[in-house]
């Protein structure tokens, strides 16, 4: 997300023209606000107390309150997705949609901090009853990339760990991470839960390994990518920072100072500069299909 000169913070949004190569990165459509998500042609936003769900195609918008909670909380995040069962995706920007919304708050007189979740839906257009879970560490939900794996939405904590929400039990449970900085979750080839973060200009990848007789589960470094020549010389004082991803690809957005940012596909190794040089939190790339409708030949 772009940090400006000014006090506004708003998400950059990547907006693939024509062909997969062409991007623009683009800021939020409102003053003083921040881009949460982009899922399933919609654009999900913060501004003020409210979510705004933008259809970029239709130009249309859902303005949302906040879900109420027992307590107020510290820090939140939130993701949107499509509510059709077997969707292909291909062009559900008018239909029924969710919104899942987290946040982390300090317990009383300062203890562990607890996460909470809620579900929106458009259908009915109420929030559902909250669900909650401890976290053992502290630690609160960070406004990184959401992921969604199958039935299940991640989201990065600020310290070693993230919350996992299974959308069919509706339930929030607490996983732990590789204890990297700046590493976001994505999804393996087998459908598995990674990790990829930059160290000391290399990519690190880590992936889960389920317990066996012989081990218990736990994190397992995968492989290592160096980012030179690559990528151009990183100055000194300054780092390399992964900070975002497009969602079901092996492709991730790397911001390097003053060089610009770029994309990198992990599966080819293939590089292309995005955006110019700046300070960005994260990255949320936009994607859309239309197919046209071919008229019958009346000839």
């Amino acid at each position: 997300m772009a940090k400006n000169a000014g006090a506004t913070v708003s998400a950059s949004i990547a907006f693939p023209f024509a062909f997969p190569s062409s991007l623009q990165l683009v800021e939020a459509p409102h003053r003083s606000s921040w881009a949460l998500d982009c899922r399933h042609d919609r654009v999900l936003i913060l501004q003020g107390l409210e979510l705004i769900v933008w259809d970029p195609i239709a130009n249309e918008e859902h303005h949302l309150a906040l879900p109420s909670y027992p307590d107020d909380h510290d820090h939140s995040h939130a993701a949107v997705l499509c509510a059709v069962d077997g969707c292909d995706h291909l062009d559900c920007h008018s239909g029924p949609y969710n919104v899942v919304f987290v946040g982390t708050e300090r317990g009383a007189g300062g203890g562990e901090y607890v996460a909470w979740a809620s579900v929106y839906s458009s259908e009915t257009g109420a929030w559902s009853a909250v669900t909650s879970t401890t976290i053992e560490f502290d630690s609160y939900v960070e406004m990184k990339p959401s992921l969604l794996i199958g039935d299940t939405l991640y989201f990065t904590l600020s310290q070693s760990g993230m919350l996992k929400f299974d959308l069919g039990g509706r339930s929030l449970s607490l996983i732990y991470s590789p204890g990297v900085f700046g590493a976001i979750p994505m999804m393996a080839e087998d459908g598995g839960l990674e990790f990829t973060a930059v160290l000391e200009d290399s990519i690190y990848i880590w992936s889960w390994q389920a317990a066996t007789q012989d081990s218990t589960a736990r994190w397992v470094q995968q492989w290592i990518m160096e980012l030179e020549p690559m990528l151009p010389s990183c100055p000194e004082s300054t780092s390399r920072e992964v900070i975002g991803l497009v969602e079901g690809t092996h492709t991730i957005f790397i911001d390097s100072p003053r060089a610009g940012v770029f994309t990198l596909d992990l599966k080819s190794r293939q590089v292309r500069r995005v955006g110019k040089g700046g300070v960005y939190y994260d990255i949320l790339p936009y994607r859309s299909f239309y197919i046209p409708v071919l008229e019958p030949n009346m000839a």
